[in-house]
């Protein structure tokens, strides 16, 4: 089915008042140059109709919960660009990943040569001082220097579909918090003679660094400092393990960020294959957010990772926590684990959860409460002023 075909059936049968909303917030953010309406030559209509099908989905997977104005709101504040095809030269030349522009072709070697990203959501500061998320789909169908660079099929709606709402998930799952509203556990886990740090957007520290860090941790949370968690990731320091490096655990993240945009696309379209991606991560998570209750797990993921990361370091298999046990399985893919005890386990584990219901308290007030930052609910007034006539 055509986009345009697509966008005339919400405008009929869906939340026409939605829909105007996200029409306004579109118009306003390509008109300064921040996002592409959709694929250069084709329908205006793509990102206005994604953003519909992504918004309401995830109000029906929460139960109402999150709204879908939240979801909006959310994502229009921290997505900063938003690219089909490729980055934008001159536009974009102030987003870098490792140093390097996105514009420039050293990105394009390293992204789409040699790791042949199909999509990629770099993180950059804007001209306010703010850290915004960059998303671009890449198309499959470019070349530079005679070799043809990764991406994905643009002409295939479900590819768009099923990349876009990963990206979006990683989105979503960006929080801020006053470092004052939290406490020491919920920056840092110690566990043996490993220290794990749950606030991992934008890090990118020294080991040093990184021990000046925790040992200022007491002052931060006294502080009114920003603290930015990424889903459920972490990182581990541990110098008996591994003494030159940090860790990064962040697959089960993956595996979560995933779960939902399949969630999603079944929503959309329940006829669309899932891609052959993070199998074991998606299985995993599956287990846990159904333990838990699929609605208050989406829900926390989105406006409080911080809670699930409590959840899942308490938890403890064979002396370790069972969050980064999961996690060091799935990094060494399984090598040398008896994989029918390690799922026994997890089993173990989620029936646990689904006696403590550690979640129960997750109401639509409180998901409210926490799950808009300052800087979004500022972005969400602007948004009503924008559209006052629009949108009730």
């Amino acid at each position: 089915m055509e986009i345009d075909e697509i966008y005339k059936i919400y405008c009929e049968n869906g939340d026409q008042d939605l829909i105007k909303y996200i029409e306004n917030i579109v118009n306003e953010k390509s008109m300064n140059g921040q996002w592409d309406r959709g694929i250069e030559g084709q329908s205006e209509n793509l990102t206005t109709i994604l953003l519909y099908e992504y918004a309401t989905s995830i109000e029906k997977l929460t139960n109402g919960i999150i709204t879908s104005k939240q979801v909006v709101d959310k994502l229009s504040n921290q997505m900063g660009k938003l690219r089909f095809g490729d980055f934008k030269d001159k536009n974009d030349d102030n987003v870098c990943y490792d140093k390097n522009s996105v514009t420039s072709d050293e990105y394009k070697k390293k992204c789409r040569i040699e790791k042949h990203f199909g999509a990629h959501a770099p993180q950059y500061t804007d001209e306010n001082g703010k850290t915004r998320c960059a998303i671009v789909l890449f198309d499959n169908k470019q070349e530079f220097n005679g070799m043809t660079l990764s991406g994905i099929d643009l002409s295939d709606l479900t590819d768009i579909r099923h990349t876009i709402f990963h990206e979006w998930t990683h989105v979503m799952e960006m929080q801020t918090v006053k470092a004052s509203e939290l406490s020491m556990d919920d920056i840092l886990y110690r566990d043996g003679e490993s220290v794990y740090i749950n606030t991992t957007a934008g890090v990118d520290w020294s080991m040093e660094e990184f021990e000046d860090y925790i040992s200022s941790v007491s002052d931060l949370v006294q502080g009114d400092k920003e603290i930015s968690f990424s889903g459920i990731s972490t990182i581990e320091i541990n110098k008996k393990k591994n003494p030159n490096r940090r860790i990064m655990h962040n697959q089960i993240d993956e595996g979560a960020t995933e779960f939902i945009a399949r969630k999603v696309m079944s929503i959309v379209d329940d006829t669309a294959k899932s891609p052959d991606r993070y199998k074991g991560q998606v299985k995993i998570i599956e287990k846990i957010f159904s333990s838990l209750g699929l609605d208050k797990s989406v829900a926390t993921y989105f406006s409080a990772p911080q809670k699930l990361l409590r959840i899942l370091e308490r938890k403890r298999i064979g002396g370790v926590d069972f969050l980064h046990y999961i996690s060091d399985v799935v990094n060494c893919s399984g090598k040398g684990i008896d994989l029918q005890q390690f799922f026994r386990d997890i089993d173990i584990i989620c029936g646990e959860l689904e006696s403590d219901k550690p979640l129960e308290e997750v109401t639509t007030g409180d998901v409210v409460k926490n799950a808009l930052s300052h800087d979004i609910i500022e972005r969400a007034r602007s948004s009503e002023r924008l559209a006052e006539e629009d949108y009730r």
